[in-house]
């Protein structure tokens, strides 16, 4: 990762994306731009109700909105789920150094408690 993970950033990004609504959306999102008319078809939801969970999405920097005359377009944020992407194995198994090391759990050289490969000292 060329970044340091914010905790709070991620949070806020699959809370966003803990709602079933919203992860359609999404998904709908990843195969083209779509205005809220194109989302609202494939929905039984009200334009207001659609409305709250675009401007969740948005303040996520899950997707992007951009005007075009009177509507509104949507689009997957890349740079987001980009991150995301990076962010996941390094949230598991997949890291060269034990987080609790980074985040002072252990003292100064004292052994973790749990290894690189996810487990504790107990094999678990």
């Amino acid at each position: 990762m060329d970044y340091e993970p914010s905790y709070k950033e991620f949070a806020t990004i699959f809370k966003a994306l803990s709602d079933e609504t919203r992860l359609c959306i999404v998904d709908m999102l990843s195969c083209a731009e779509l205005s809220a008319c194109d989302i609202l078809k494939n929905f039984t939801l009200s334009q207001s109700t659609l409305s709250y969970h675009m401007k969740i999405l948005i303040e996520a920097h899950i997707v992007n909105a951009r005007r075009e005359g009177l509507w509104t377009k949507y689009s997957i944020n890349d740079e987001t789920f980009q991150k995301v992407m990076d962010f996941l194995p390094a949230l598991y198994k997949m890291k060269n150094e034990c987080v609790c090391k980074q985040i002072k759990y252990c003292k100064e050289g004292d052994a973790c408690p749990v290894n690189v490969h996810g487990r504790d000292s107990f094999g678990y």
